[in-house]
C-alpha cells in the first residue's frame, strides 16, 4: 500500500493539487487508533502528521522532493489542500448525518450537479470537486445542508488511498474519474 500512496500522491501534484501528511489508523491493543497515539484524538486519522506538517494545511506542497520524502516508505495518508491552493473547492457529503437527502435536496431545486471529478471516502460518502472560482471561498458545515460540507480556502480533504478508522479505503470514483471527465466548474448556487 505505502507505494500506491506515494504514486497516488505524485498524481495529485499532476493534477495541480497541493498535498499533505495526514495520521492514519493503526492497531494497538486490539484496537484501532489514531496513529497520533491519543486514545481521544478528536479527529482519527484525518488530521495532519505535526511532526511534517508543523502549520497544518498550511504547509501542503506541490515539491516533489517533499512529497517523495514524506510518502515514500510509510503509511501515512493523503491530504489535499482545498481552495486556491490546489484550484479545487470540495463538497464533503456526509450520509451518516443527511448529506445524500440535502443534496437530493438541493438537486431538486437547482438542478443535478454537473459531472465533474468525485472521491468515495472510508466513511461511505463522497467528495465532489469543482474548479476554484476565484476570490476567497470559505469553509462551511451544514451550511447548504445537513451533512454537507463546503471545503475551500484554508481546508483540506482526505485522499485516496487513505484508510478509514472503519477499516475502508478512500478511493476516486471510477465514474467520475479525472481520467474520464473534465474539472467542473462550480455551479452559480453553490
Amino acid at each position: 500500500m505505502n507505494r500506491n500512496v506515494h504514486d497516488l500522491a505524485v498524481s495529485f501534484l499532476a493534477l495541480g493539487f497541493a498535498v499533505l501528511p495526514l495520521h492514519r489508523p493503526v492497531e494497538r491493543h486490539g484496537r484501532r487508533l489514531c496513529s497520533c497515539g491519543k486514545a481521544d484524538c478528536p479527529s482519527p486519522a484525518k488530521h495532519p502528521v505535526g511532526k511534517l506538517a508543523p502549520r497544518g494545511v498550511l504547509d501542503a506542497t506541490k515539491d516533489r522532493t517533499t512529497v517523495d520524502r514524506w510518502f515514500s516508505g510509510t503509511g501515512w495518508s493523503i491530504g489535499i489542500a482545498t481552495g486556491a491552493a490546489s484550484g479545487i473547492v470540495a463538497l464533503d457529503i456526509d450520509p451518516r448525518h443527511g448529506g445524500d437527502e440535502s443534496l437530493r435536496i438541493l438537486e431538486d431545486v437547482h438542478g443535478a450537479l454537473p459531472p465533474t471529478w468525485r472521491f468515495l471516502t472510508g466513511g461511505g460518502g463522497e467528495h465532489i470537486l469543482f474548479r476554484h472560482p476565484g476570490g476567497m471561498v470559505k469553509n462551511s458545515s451544514g451550511t447548504l445542508g445537513a451533512g454537507i460540507d463546503a471545503r475551500g480556502d484554508g481546508g483540506y480533504i482526505v485522499a485516496p488511498p487513505s484508510e478509514h478508522m472503519s477499516g475502508r479505503t478512500y478511493a476516486i470514483s471510477v465514474d467520475h474519474h479525472p481520467d474520464e471527465v473534465a474539472l467542473a466548474d462550480l455551479p452559480d448556487w453553490l
